[in-house]
């Protein structure tokens, strides 16, 4: 999300805060396809682009990473992910055989990255390609490259990850960058997530909560509004889920 005085653009994330569905939305330009995994190896979420390769990506929604992998390279899928879990931020390549949707296996080039520091919390992106010769491996790599360049600028905006629990809503990760927007302390909203409506225009104000728990259900949203900073400044923001 990038804000000033004048409108601001936020490519994911509601009120500057980034859902896996989100941020796959975010890198929906990238090659090949977008995978989301959590801390427990569970697929949160597939671009469409995989079902080239996949089938329909529906199904596997909330499947275990594992499910779709050759059983002799699952081995290789957990260490991937133990390496991702242990190096926040580091990009990581590696190359599994997958399922396809006509059941017959496929090798895939991933470059994932783990996007938050909390091992326990970890959220994986991994972009990946079909290859079927070292050239497309070589050229998968390169591209993977360029793409984490793209948006380990483009996390310096605001962006967060967060999880519906039983209790409601709670925000597992705020980038930094929340702080110069909202003009308050990102801790506060780990506490409670209501902490990031009370700067919003009391005329935005309900529209926008109402928004934010909307896209826990996949309803799609944009929306634009204003932050009143604690300094008397106001920031008009657009954020756009699902």
């Amino acid at each position: 999300m990038r804000s000033g005085n004048g409108r601001g653009r936020n490519e994911e994330g509601l009120g500057g805060r980034l859902t896996p569905g989100q941020l796959a939305t975010l890198l929906r330009q990238a090659p090949g396809f977008v995978a989301v995994v959590d801390a427990a190896g569970t697929l949160r979420h597939l671009s469409p682009a995989a079902e080239p390769t996949l089938g329909p990506t529906g199904r596997l929604a909330g499947a275990p990473a594992a499910a779709l992998v050759h059983p002799d390279d699952r081995p290789r899928l957990g260490r991937w992910l133990d390496e991702l879990r242990a190096h926040p931020s580091r990009l990581v390549h590696e190359r599994l055989r997958v399922r396809a949707g006509d059941g017959t296996f496929r090798t895939v080039h991933g470059s994932g990255v783990n996007v938050l520091d909390d091992p326990e919390e970890a959220w994986f992106v991994v972009v990946a390609q079909e290859v079927t010769t070292r050239r497309a491996d070589e050229l998968a790599l390169a591209e993977a490259g360029v793409l984490f360049h793209q948006f380990a600028a483009a996390v310096r905006e605001v962006f967060w990850v967060a999880q519906a629990d039983a209790d409601g809503p709670r925000m597992v990760y705020v980038s930094p960058a929340f702080e110069d927007v909202w003009g308050i302390p990102v801790e506060g909203l780990y506490a409670d997530v209501e902490r990031a409506f009370q700067p919003i225009h009391p005329a935005d104000r309900d529209r926008v909560r109402a928004a934010f728990f909307a896209a826990f259900d996949g309803v799609p949203v944009r929306e634009q509004y204003r932050v009143r900073r604690p300094d008397g400044a106001e920031r008009w923001v657009e954020t756009r889920a699902g």
